[in-house]
């Protein structure tokens, strides 16, 4: 690859030591079958078929995970890693505003790796072989001829002389040294990309080649199947960050702001990394991040996210996000009901808006304790939907909230997971209820033992919330373990005289 390898800039690379090993595991099996390859051709008298017969290695590798996990990320890491091994690298990489534009990413990655890994002259050479390459490459049209030998061929013929065109310049490529060809973004390419891919790993299954390819886990291609059941290819699923491995990302940040970021991020480095720069050291204020705040980048994520949902699924995910970063299916039939949402009340509509944004990466599924939560990913994707609906849609279906929730006969809240009723961990001593504007009790429901944590503010609910202060009507997830409810509740504390 011409230059240097990957974008300027950037940390070390943290964990993804197991993904690291395996790369560097299959870079030394093809090392080892081309000499082994080698010291055949020196033998005197032909091999036989036992001992020309070599195991059949994977020398395709789809990273695989989900969108921010930092899949490019790593594959820069292993080109690196490769370049010092003396591999030659080529780097395709597709974009979704191009994706109506065939083979470009391939072409992209035939100019890069001009003059450092291939040469004018290899084509010269060979002309009728590479004459295909002019519609691709125009700047060798000098070299090649404009008309090939006369006479039929077959119906494809034109793009299959094209694609052995290709795969004998990379041959050519393979027999000097060593070659890894990396396929960032392979979901954004054209079908003929793709295709030119598949047909490059079956053929060239004998050379000293590893291709490399970035796939998003929603959206791998049908033919990866294929090529594992053939043993050609293996899929590496790339997951998530841990807390400590996030925290480790965000060294030298002020620990207020490297918090407030974990919670945000859900263990995906792309927004940590982004939310860091943006904030200038700053945690964000109560730690959820208002959606002005947010960069552009995350900003731009979220809406290509968001674009390919049905309008049903998004008017799920706007409920949802009143509750914050995590809810259930039956909170959102109540505000449903609540708001009139027709489309989500019809017979399975919810169920299916759900599993579609499960399809799409957008929220994630945990059971704890017999109850199904969703949460989102990442968690900071609750707070930039909030933002987005207007802040009189906003009170209203906090007041529709506030009338499903509460109890006033019983003068405390239900459970917002179950029919059960909350016991006090802690009343306030009679000093304590004179607080004048707020004060935070909690409580733990007696069947599902969720956790909740009231805020008790004798103002106007109303009032409340167009403040802006969308945290005090959230749930957010401290662990998987423990849930904490922040609700607002209007009249007198429970056995006091207020």
């Amino acid at each position: 690859m011409v230059g240097s390898i990957g974008r300027p800039n950037q940390r070390p690379l943290i964990g993804r030591g197991k993904e690291i090993a395996r790369l560097q595991d299959l870079m030394q099996i093809t090392e080892q079958a081309q000499q082994s390859r080698l010291r055949q051709k020196k033998m005197p008298s032909p091999p036989t078929l036992s001992s020309d017969t070599q195991p059949q290695r994977p020398h395709c590798v789809l990273l695989s995970g989900k969108r921010g996990t930092g899949l490019t990320r790593l594959a820069e890491e292993a080109a690196r890693e490769a370049n010092l091994h003396n591999w030659g690298v080529v780097w395709c990489r597709a974009y979704q505003q191009e994706g109506n534009i065939p083979y470009l990413p391939w072409i992209d990655a035939l100019r890069n790796a001009k003059e450092k890994l291939w040469q004018a002259q290899t084509v010269a050479q060979r002309p009728l072989v590479y004459r295909p390459l002019r519609h691709l490459l125009p700047e060798l049209q000098d070299l090649l001829p404009q008309t090939g030998p006369a006479g039929p061929t077959l119906p494809g013929g034109e793009q299959l002389f094209l694609w052995e065109a290709i795969r004998i310049l990379l041959n050519s490529m393979c027999e000097r040294t060593p070659l890894l060809i990396v396929f960032d973004d392979l979901h954004w390419a054209d079908d003929s990309s793709s295709h030119l891919l598949l047909y490059l790993v079956r053929e060239m299954s004998s050379q000293q080649v590893i291709f490399l390819c970035t796939c998003r886990e929603t959206i791998l291609p049908t033919w990866h199947t294929d090529l594992q059941r053939e043993r050609l290819a293996e899929v590496l699923q790339v997951s998530r960050m841990s807390d400590q491995e996030i925290h480790a990302l965000l060294a030298g940040q002020p620990t207020p702001l490297a918090e407030s970021i974990i919670d945000q991020a859900s263990g995906l480095p792309f927004y940590a990394e982004e939310l860091a720069r943006a904030t200038g050291g700053e945690p964000f204020p109560e730690t959820i991040p208002l959606e002005h705040d947010l960069p552009a980048t995350v900003k731009a994520a979220f809406t290509e996210m968001l674009s390919p949902l049905s309008f049903t699924c998004r008017q799920m995910l706007d409920l949802a996000s009143l509750w914050g970063a995590a809810f259930t299916a039956k909170n959102v039939e109540r505000l449903a009901r609540q708001s009139v949402a027709q489309d989500l009340l019809r017979k399975d509509g919810l169920t299916t808006a759900i599993e579609e944004a499960l399809g799409q990466g957008v929220l994630e599924e945990v059971i704890q304790e017999g109850q199904i939560f969703y949460l989102f990913l990442p968690s900071l994707l609750a707070s930039y939907l909030y933002h987005q609906i207007s802040t009189s849609r906003r009170e209203r279906w906090h007041r529709a909230m506030e009338e499903e929730e509460w109890s006033e006969d019983a003068g405390l809240p239900r459970c917002a997971f179950c029919p059960g009723g909350l016991s006090p961990l802690a009343l306030p001593e009679a000093a304590d209820v004179a607080m004048p504007d707020d004060l935070a009790l909690t409580y733990r429901c007696q069947q599902c033992h969720q956790v909740y944590e009231i805020q008790y503010r004798r103002i106007n609910i109303v009032a409340l919330t167009a403040e802006g202060n969308p945290k005090a009507l959230h749930i957010e997830t401290v662990t998987l373990g423990q849930l904490f409810h922040v609700g607002v509740w209007q009249g007198k504390l429970p056995g006091t005289a207020i």
